[in-house]
């Protein structure tokens, strides 16, 4: 899952992009409206966390170009500011998924960015069901195939989580690229194959016809 955060707090920025890191999420950090904007041309975000106050840029007017730009992506402001007024724009104007008030704890971010992510998605709790003997719990990275847990490597969860999030749609190589690797990686689409030879042989023979080639183009989820 790849996260865009946005806030002029360079400390916390860090902070933030730190733990989320830490935490197996893919992020990105931008310290202004311009920066957050160049992001979002160059890659797609599952979630962008989004300060209300960017010194003289306005998150709320960010938000709105951001919808401008993607209308996928959630949208979580994170603000100092509490009044109701304030959180209506947010929610009625550009359209936030949540908002979060300073000071907070990276945990609950968290779970708030997994919550908004689950919501969207239609997701029940942390497991999802992709056969009966096969299951993949979102929180703990863990793939469970005929009852035994396999921990997954950042990207191969990323990009088992981007098939499932994308359920029945065709996932193209340049998404799980934007999605999967650091802008600075630079993948080919033989490292991407590589990957998902990985997670099919993890999915055993059986359960292999899971995810599907489609030749030239990415692959499916079925």
């Amino acid at each position: 899952m790849k996260v865009l955060v946005v806030e002029d707090d360079k400390i916390l920025l860090e902070l933030l992009c730190k733990k989320l890191k830490e935490n197996g999420f893919l992020c990105e950090g931008a310290e202004n409206a311009q920066d957050a904007i160049l992001y979002l041309k160059a890659e797609a975000f599952d979630v962008i966390c989004l300060d209300i106050m960017l010194g003289k840029d306005s998150g709320i007017n960010l938000c709105k170009d951001i919808r401008e730009l993607n209308k996928e992506s959630s949208i979580i402001f994170i603000s100092a500011i509490a009044d109701l007024s304030t959180k209506t724009k947010g929610f009625e104007e550009c359209l936030a998924d949540d908002y979060i008030t300073k000071p907070f704890s990276v945990e609950e971010l968290i779970l708030r960015i997994k919550a908004v992510v689950r919501r969207k998605h239609n997701i029940k709790g942390s497991v999802v069901k992709l056969r009966e003997n096969v299951l993949y719990d979102m929180d703990r990275k863990v793939l469970i195939v005929d009852g035994e847990e396999k921990e997954l490597t950042r990207k191969l969860a990323c990009i088992l989580e981007t098939l499932i999030l994308k359920a029945g749609k065709l996932v193209s190589y340049e998404m799980l690229m934007q999605n999967c690797w650091d802008m600075a990686e630079a993948p080919s689409q033989d490292s991407i194959r590589t990957h998902l030879k990985l997670l099919r042989k993890l999915l055993k023979e059986e359960n292999k016809d899971l995810i599907r080639n489609v030749p030239g183009l990415g692959y499916r989820l079925v």
